[in-house]
């Protein structure tokens, strides 16, 4: 492996990023309010009927300064405010792993990340791609 990266992806009909955003303290890398006028992809230029937003760990498992890894903090931010968040509209919430690796794909979670997960009730996906280490970098 040489880098591993986590994300939890919000929506919702009625949910509101910048609320979530005002109760929970934490911050989205992109969101999307219910209405706004789509700026890319199958909405652009139309109102998007619903609100999304991604919450990306602060580091990668190659960034990391602590024991923690990425997927262990998008794990505990959202034990601590999934109740806010789904409060907000929230009602499909997904956690998104995606390994970037070289030569042979090798990883596991431990126990008290997927006793977290499977209490919270998300969706988890995994996504593997070949990478080399200079173009892992080049993409930071």
């Amino acid at each position: 492996m040489i880098r591993l990266y986590a994300d939890a992806v919000f929506s919702g009909d009625t949910f509101s990023p910048r609320l979530a955003e005002r109760i929970t303290g934490l911050t989205f890398s992109t969101q999307n309010e219910p209405g706004e006028i789509g700026l890319i992809g199958r909405y652009k230029g139309l109102p998007r009927p619903y609100g999304m937003a991604i919450l990306k760990a602060p580091f990668d498992s190659g960034t990391m300064t602590t024991s923690q890894m990425p997927e262990e903090w998008i794990a505990n931010a959202l034990t601590q405010h999934i109740k806010d968040i789904r409060s907000c509209g929230a009602t499909e919430i997904h956690v998104n792993i995606t390994v970037a690796w070289k030569d042979q794909c090798n990883f596991g979670f431990n126990e008290e990340f997927l006793s977290k997960v499977g209490r919270l009730g998300v969706h988890v996906s995994v996504s593997c791609y070949e990478d080399s280490l200079n173009e892992t970098e080049s993409a930071l």
